[in-house]
């Protein structure tokens, strides 16, 4: 009875704050990764996914609901999954994108994919400024900031209907 009350106890905190990241790691690649992880891992990571599937639908209002016409191009739109973790090596949160597959809404253009992202030096450089002035550094996190971007025209896209089972109403 004992180690089916422990892992009752473990599954009740899987994924929170503070926890150990190792089932989380590495991230599933893709809702077919998702699928694949045992129930626990699976259930701790469907709760950012409705959370972001929330705030892009009823929060930002990104979607409407309208039908394409037959000359309008449909993309498809992938999962991205990030454990991220506090400065102890523990999880600070499970995060998930629902991501524009950009590349393929018209591959003849050369459009520039660019992302700015901090390297290594960059940091290093930064938090050495930071000791010389005796300033301390913040993290600022971005919620939604994937659908900050004005699009250039309107953009069809269908949430894959296996997500389903997944989402909240």
């Amino acid at each position: 009875i004992v180690p089916a009350i422990a892992s009752h106890v473990r599954a009740a905190i899987l994924g929170e704050p503070g926890t150990d990241p190792t089932p989380f790691l590495p991230e599933p690649k893709g809702f077919g990764g998702l699928k694949r992880l045992p129930v626990a891992v699976k259930e701790a990571w469907i709760k950012p996914l409705n959370k972001e599937a929330r705030g892009l639908i009823k929060t930002q209002r990104c979607f409407a609901k309208e039908e394409p016409s037959p000359d309008d191009k449909v993309i498809p739109l992938m999962l991205v999954f990030k454990c991220k973790l506090d400065k102890y090596g523990l999880i600070d949160k499970l995060k998930m994108r629902i991501v524009f597959q950009g590349d393929l809404y018209d591959p003849s253009q050369d459009i520039d994919s660019w992302n700015p992202h901090a390297s290594w030096t960059g940091l290093k450089i930064f938090l050495c400024i930071c000791a010389m002035k005796s300033m301390y550094p913040f993290q600022i996190d971005f919620i939604m900031a994937y659908v900050k971007a004005k699009m250039r025209e309107r953009v069809f896209v269908k949430l894959p209907e296996e997500w389903a089972e997944f989402l909240d109403d």
